[in-house]
């Protein structure tokens, strides 16, 4: 479901009885900042008071852990301390938020709903004007037919446009599960590609980097591979590069020669051999050589 961009917490939040009990604790206020920034988690999530990273995977304590930036042992605490006081339940799907109704911002969501609402109008009335007679101005004798084929590529053209704009709009604040379905068109997540996923979270990597390295699987025609999308998130993860657009322009700096600055160097010639002038030994030189040898056999 679409995430949402804020839930409602109300002043005398710290007057109520389970949160003035949270406050008597050792570790009272770390409980308290994990305890909002789960309500902030369902409010991304949007989906009556779960809070997953996606429907498939749920957020284990040691994600929540890195999540939050709380030892392991605190996160515990929080989620013990939570579920013995009916502020979550836990199941296969992940955390539940039991009175999420108290902190879900309905009159934000009509209000996105009315936005909307106004931004299709609004875009109807504008496709409706291009398509005006009195807005076609052209200097060529203008049939039934071809004035037809004008109104068709206008409205191509429209279209085109608002769907680029969604897109940009879609790409904001995209979840792993909706990068998945933006890249290969449906939900179900294959258990190689999410075991990898979770995989990657366990480590520390972030999941906005995830959002990108599914996106350019999709931009680069590749289906759901598992080998590939390790490949390519290792590469990146060993040179620093958490965007697509990072990584296009280091593929851009790669491709790119640089300018030679000096001349060219030529390899230098092999330099002749000249042999030296040698004498020729006499017939005296060859028997004291002779003579020498039998002295140190022995002989």
């Amino acid at each position: 479901m679409a995430e949402i961009k804020w839930i409602k917490i109300t002043t005398d939040m710290f007057e109520d009885e389970k949160i003035d009990f949270i406050s008597s604790l050792p570790e009272a206020d770390a409980l308290i900042v994990i305890w909002i920034r789960l309500l902030t988690l369902a409010g991304k999530c949007n989906a009556g008071g779960y809070v997953f990273l996606t429907e498939k995977i749920p957020y284990t304590e040691e994600m929540l852990a890195h999540k939050f930036k709380k030892p392991l042992n605190i996160i515990k605490l929080a989620l013990e301390t939570f579920q013995r006081l009916d502020m979550i339940e836990i199941d296969e799907r992940g955390i539940f938020l039991p009175n999420w109704d108290k902190h879900q911002n309905i009159e934000g969501m009509e209000r996105v709903r009315m936005l909307t609402n106004e931004r299709v109008k609004k875009h109807r009335q504008k496709k409706k004007a291009l398509l005006e007679p009195s807005n076609v101005t052209c200097n060529v004798t203008v049939t039934q037919s071809n004035a037809t084929d004008i109104d068709k590529d206008k409205d191509i053209e429209i279209d085109k446009e608002i769907k680029e704009e969604e897109k940009e709009e879609d790409m904001t604040g995209m979840t792993i599960l909706d990068a998945y379905y933006h890249a290969f068109k449906h939900w179900n997540m294959t258990g190689a590609i999410q075991g990898y996923v979770v995989e990657l979270l366990n480590r520390g990597v972030s999941e906005s980097f995830i959002v990108e390295i599914i996106l350019e699987m999709g931009e680069r025609g590749i289906g759901p591979n598992k080998k590939y999308m390790e490949k390519m998130a290792e590469d990146w993860l060993s040179k620093g590069i958490m965007t697509r657009q990072q990584a296009q322009q280091r593929n851009q700096a790669i491709n790119v020669r640089p300018v030679r600055t000096q001349p060219r160097q030529t390899k230098p010639e092999m330099p002749l051999y000249t042999p030296t002038e040698t004498q020729t030994a006499t017939d005296a030189d060859i028997e004291r050589i002779l003579a020498k040898g039998k002295r140190v056999s022995g002989q």
